[in-house]
């Protein structure tokens, strides 16, 4: 976990200097790696190394690892938060989570797990029920990513819906660092067009 937090926020740092500041870096979590003693010095010593800015970093963790305790949990996230990084919850909705943990979780953001995004457009029940997704986050104040997102139909639905952060295949497959500049260089407006009425 320590090397690849190392490496993620130097390769980010450099793509910040190279002048897409607005870039920020999203790291898996796992269960074992987020109760790990060194989880906390590993993140700070990453970011002090790499020179990126705190908020650059996103953890992304699973539900999962909130029942193992939860108000430990909780205390873990919020040492994690006040060193300035940004904390999503991957695949929300799927898995363990009630509605009662987000008053508690303190978190920034919430993944629309695929499962929601595969039947779009055609299930009026996946568009209700990210309808809902969307009105809770942002009554929450949460940012919102939808996963999946495979086709242009997927992306268009979402964004009719208000869902503006999106991935998947559509947007790209994974790429070798190498090639990331040129997608942070591509003018995804125009490559993927304007929502048709």
């Amino acid at each position: 976990m320590r090397q690849l937090l190392q490496s993620a926020c130097r390769q980010t740092a450099h793509w910040h200097a190279a002048g897409f500041t607005n870039l920020n870096v999203a790291v898996n979590v796992s269960g074992k790696e987020f109760w790990h003693d060194t989880l906390l010095a590993s993140v700070c010593d990453a970011l002090e190394q790499s020179g990126l800015p705190a908020h650059a970093l996103q953890l992304e963790l699973t539900e999962s690892i909130f029942m193992e305790d939860v108000d430990a949990a909780v205390d873990r996230i919020r040492a994690l938060k006040a060193l300035g990084i940004v904390i999503s919850i991957d695949d929300f909705g799927t898995g363990y989570s009630s509605l009662a943990h987000l008053k508690r979780f303190p978190i920034d953001i919430l993944k629309i797990d695929r499962y929601f995004v595969g039947d779009l457009p055609n299930s009026p029940v996946n568009k209700a029920l990210i309808s809902s997704i969307l009105a809770l986050y942002q009554g929450l104040h949460l940012g919102t990513v939808a996963e999946g997102v495979e086709s242009r139909e997927q992306l268009e639905a979402l964004q009719k819906l208000g869902c503006q952060t999106l991935q998947g295949y559509f947007i790209s497959r994974p790429v070798p660092v190498d090639e990331v500049i040129g997608l942070l260089q591509c003018d995804w407006l125009h490559k993927l067009g304007t929502i048709r009425a």
